[in-house]
């Protein structure tokens, strides 16, 4: 899905606006461990907590039914 070089490209972004920082592994030298910093935490929380509540407006008019059908739906997509 992704090259390594895509991959770090959005880590070089995400560490200059300072939501993560990249450390050294030191089992393996060739790879980065990535941490989230305060900042990185922070929006995070924000942005999940905006997620739930998206989610939540978004199903709440669907029944059990609806919503295991919904479910079945989607794995059924993801599996192609």
């Amino acid at each position: 899905l992704f090259t390594g070089g895509a991959i770090t490209k959005v880590l070089k972004k995400l560490e200059k606006k300072n939501y993560i920082i990249r450390l050294e592994n030191e089992f393996d030298k060739r790879s980065k461990l990535v941490q989230l910093t305060s900042l990185g935490k922070e929006t995070h929380d924000k942005v999940m907590k905006d997620v739930l509540n998206f989610e939540e407006e978004c199903f709440s008019e669907l029944n059990i039914e609806e919503l295991e059908l919904f479910i079945s739906l989607l794995l059924k997509l993801l599996k192609k």
